[in-house]
Parts: structure tokens; sequence; C-alpha cells
């Protein structure tokens, strides 16, 4: 019978079912090998990126931080100046704190950061700052490859939050030329171990405050 024929059939079909999905899924798999090795071959952006992430994570403030109060106890000026630090910053306007040293401009942006739970990137005070300690430096690592170490520039690219720039008047304008594109949100260049790679800011992600006595 017709019912019979059929159920004889059954066992050939189901193999042909079978040897189809594991064609189907051997094929998904040489695909998504070669995707891979395409992305990460022609996007070295996605590497260093990665790697950054993988070996130098973002940073969070896990310390207590409270806002520095003047000897006056004048403590309505610094809750009015961190209203303002507040409403600048998320509506993405970069902020400059002017003030003598030791006035808590550093403390502020330390307690924002943290109660936000943003991380906090540093460029330091540094005398003889240099380009290399702002974007990063080409260094060997332990597996005597050269790598690009990414400078507080970079991790603040890549895990976003708040770049600081304590005493920004000392910064000399070659070592300004590093963050002059990030600061007009435009996008920079590096020559990283995977070749070069394209950093850019991202409105209302990346914040920037500079601090000093001008």
């Amino acid at each position: 019978s017709e019912h019979n024929r059929l159920k004889q059939k059954l066992p050939e079909v189901e193999r042909l079912a079978k040897e189809r999905e594991e064609k189907i899924r051997d094929l998904e798999g040489r695909i998504a090998k070669v995707g891979t090795k395409t992305t990460q071959s022609e996007d070295p952006t996605a590497q260093y990126v990665q790697w950054v992430k993988e070996n130098y994570p973002a940073q969070l403030i896990t310390r207590e931080v409270k806002p520095f109060i003047p000897p006056d106890g004048k403590e309505g000026k610094i809750l009015d100046m961190l209203a303002r630090f507040l409403l600048y910053t998320r509506a993405g306007i970069n902020v400059i704190l002017n003030g003598k040293t030791g006035t808590g401009k550093t403390t502020l942006l330390e307690y924002v950061a943290k109660q936000e739970g943003k991380p906090l990137h540093i460029v330091p005070p540094v005398a003889e700052i240099q380009y290399r300690d702002v974007v990063g430096d080409l260094m060997e690592n332990v597996e005597g490859k050269i790598v690009l170490v990414p400078g507080p520039l970079t991790t603040f690219l890549i895990h976003r939050g708040y770049l600081g720039f304590d005493e920004m008047p000392n910064i000399p304008a070659k070592v300004a030329v590093a963050f002059h594109n990030v600061l007009q949100g435009k996008e920079i260049e590096l020559k990283t171990q995977y070749g070069p790679v394209t950093l850019a800011p991202t409105y209302g992600k990346h914040k920037i405050v500079g601090a000093g006595n001008f």
C-alpha cells in the first residue's frame, strides 16, 4: 500500500535531512570564521579597543569622596558650583574649573564621577608632560611584542566617562595638539600594534573638564 511504501522510504528521508542539516551547520561555521577573520584583519580599531578593555579595564573611584568645604563654611557656594557643573556636563558642554591650588577642583570632579558611577581619566599635572603621557606610549610587553600602552586620553575615548586635566595651563602647546580634535568632537588617529586606529568622542558620553589657576 501507499502507506507502507512511504514508511519504507522514511529512514532514507531522515538520513538525507540529517546530512543537509550537518552541511548547513558546517557552512554556517565556515561563514562565521571567515567573517571573524575578515573583521579582525580589516578593523584594527575593534581589535585595539578589545585589547585595551581586556588589559586596561575602566577604573571607577571606590574610596569615599566628599566635596571640598571652604574654611569659611560657605557651603552654598560649593553647592551652586556643583549644580552648574552638572548642568553643563550633562548638556555635553566641556567645563573649566578655575581656582587656586587646594580649593577642591579635582575633588569636585572625583565626587561627581563617583556619584555617577563613571570612570575618571586624569592627565597628571607633570611639569614636563609629553605627548606620550597623554595619548600613550609604544612599549615592549612581557611577550616581547611592541604594543601601544594607552594614556589617559586613549582610555577615556574607549571607556568614556570624564577626562580631567589637572593644572591645564601648564600643558604645552605641542602636547595640546593631542586632544585638540577631541575637544572639537573629532576623531584622532593612533599607531598601534594592530595598525592605524581611529577613536572619537561620543556626544554626551565623553565629558572633558579642565582645572587650573587661570
